[in-house]
């Protein structure tokens, strides 16, 4: 096996395996990202190192066109890359990795799951709440796009369980969007965020449960009761409806 290191601009490299059979890595600037591309023949998978000697496996892979992707942001420090085959690691479940967002708030982790008052959601007025898996990854496969998700929200009250509003969309992403007032307030009791990871190609799934306090909300327990009964944009005769968030999520969106 031959192998030669290309050196591109802002101190990246790229490291090249030359055999028989093998495919080309693709690397182009864009930004501050370098994107890459390869065939899917041989189940080829992307890893980095800094130093030639340890190297890491790239598992935020997609599948677009028929070639897998990845993109890495370009930083002042050397980097390494080579493809290899196979690229799986382990037939392991899949690893989830949960960042939140809203406002000025972006991509940050959410590192200790059971802790409610620090994941404490404010769902008031001025900001979309996201609560984003897409960085989870799956041992068993060269690209991200093997993992199947679902997001179920539970409240301490199981009348209203499980909570699903057209306010909340993404329960079946990896990517759980929730606008301002769609979650009711419940700044004592926890409310579960439970996400299921399902690899397509073991069967194998983990689930985790993240537990928030709704400290910030208009929407209660009683608005949301008679939201719940409008359908299609409608109302029965003397139901109301004040926060069209509450309304039910549309049918196979949940």
């Amino acid at each position: 096996m031959r192998s030669f290191i290309l050196i591109l601009p802002l101190f990246l490299a790229v490291a090249f395996n030359v055999r028989a059979q093998s495919p080309v890595l693709n690397a182009t600037m864009q930004n501050t990202n370098i994107n890459f591309s390869w065939p899917t023949n041989g189940d080829f998978g992307l890893e980095y190192s800094a130093d030639l000697v340890n190297w890491r496996t790239n598992y935020n892979l997609h599948l677009t066109n028929g070639l897998y992707t990845a993109a890495e942001a370009v930083t002042n420090s050397a980097r390494f890359y080579r493809l290899l085959s196979p690229c799986f690691v382990t037939d392991a479940p899949p690893v989830i990795s949960i960042f939140r967002s809203r406002k000025t708030v972006v991509h940050d982790p959410i590192t200790n799951y059971d802790d409610a008052a620090a994941n404490t959601i404010n769902n008031g007025l001025g900001g979309t709440n996201i609560f984003d898996a897409s960085e989870s990854y799956d041992p068993a496969s060269c690209s991200a796009d093997t993992l199947t998700f679902h997001w179920v929200i539970r409240f301490s009250n199981p009348m209203i369980n499980p909570y699903t509003v057209a306010g909340v969309t993404g329960y079946r992403t990896s990517k759980l969007t929730m606008i301002p007032n769609s979650l009711i307030q419940s700044p004592n009791d926890p409310v579960s965020f439970a996400l299921a990871v399902t690899s397509q190609k073991t069967g194998l799934s983990t689930t985790v449960f993240v537990n928030c306090y709704v400290a910030i909300s208009s929407l209660t327990a009683t608005v949301f009761y008679q939201c719940q009964q409008c359908l299609d944009g409608t109302c029965p005769n003397g139901v109301s409806c004040a926060i069209s968030a509450a309304r039910p999520a549309p049918p196979g969106t949940e």
